[in-house]
């Protein structure tokens, strides 16, 4: 189930070199690859959660229910997370460490956090706490989409040190 989080890790990283690109266009292009992959993600995670009943047969009577639960929790978690992640890779264009820092405390912090108080509940805590962490670190990701939308305009990106990435005449006449 955790490979669905790499979906969107690599959808930031293309965000990143998207926003590299065309630093004025971030925060369309941030709105695109998260719906784009996010349909993706919605068609993958129920896949996952209904193929997650037949792990026990894969993997024999050792991968018990609590480990269909924390597979299925860590699927579900895949879609709060590709907000995550695709706010953090805008933000990285942007030049905007702040909100990094937050919203990447909040899930680091929050899951860790949530681990050690539910680790009383059973086997399934860290996927419950995994899964609550993103959906709280997805609130200010979801912001800069909102924001955006509601006051129709983009902001523009000043990526730091731009300068150390132009391309001398000489290099660029090889293009």
């Amino acid at each position: 189930a955790f490979i669905l989080s790499t979906v969107g890790d690599a959808a930031a990283s293309a965000l990143v070199a998207e926003g590299a690109r065309d630093p004025e266009h971030v925060g369309a292009a941030h709105r695109r690859i998260a719906a784009i992959v996010g349909a993706i993600l919605l068609c993958l995670v129920p896949v996952a959660i209904v193929a997650a009943s037949f792990l026990p047969l894969v993997f024999g009577a050792r991968f018990d229910e609590t480990a269909v639960t924390v597979f299925r929790l860590f699927a579900l978690a895949s879609l709060p997370y590709l907000l995550v992640t695709t706010a953090v890779g805008r933000l990285r264009v942007e030049t905007a460490p702040r909100l990094i820092l937050v919203i990447a405390t909040t899930s680091g912090l929050l899951t860790c956090l949530l681990i050690v108080l539910a680790a009383g509940l059973g086997g399934a805590a860290p996927g419950w706490a995994y899964l609550l962490a993103n959906l709280v670190a997805a609130i200010p990701a979801a912001w800069l989409v909102i924001r955006d939308r509601a006051s129709g305009n983009e902001k523009k990106a000043t990526p730091v040190a731009r300068h150390e990435f132009d391309i001398p005449k000489s290099v660029g006449a090889l293009k």
